[in-house]
């Protein structure tokens, strides 16, 4: 699979924001963090991409927080992690 970014955002009141999807595999929603394939762009561009796309949220912070695998006795995938903090509410698309 490619490589991914998943982010946290996190406001300054401490509420934390999520997304729904549903998920075919589970057959069901799934309540996630934004995360999003990376392509052609660095990590951090992607990230602020998909947080603002997915939740309408842009980060003045983004807070790299390493590389985990994921699902590793089924699927090789590495997911760059973020918190974001600092957040400004827009529209999502």
């Amino acid at each position: 699979m490619k490589p991914g970014v998943a982010i946290l955002p996190i406001d300054s009141d401490g509420n934390v924001y999520l997304t729904r999807q549903f998920r075919y595999a589970l057959g069901k929603e799934s309540i996630e963090v934004v995360c999003g394939a990376i392509e052609e762009d660095e990590p951090q561009q992607k990230a602020a991409r998909e947080l603002e796309e997915e939740i309408g949220i842009k980060a003045s912070k983004l807070i790299d927080l390493g590389v985990v695998d994921l699902d590793t006795s089924i699927v090789n995938c590495s997911i760059q992690l973020f918190l974001a903090k600092e957040l400004i509410k827009t529209e999502a698309n």
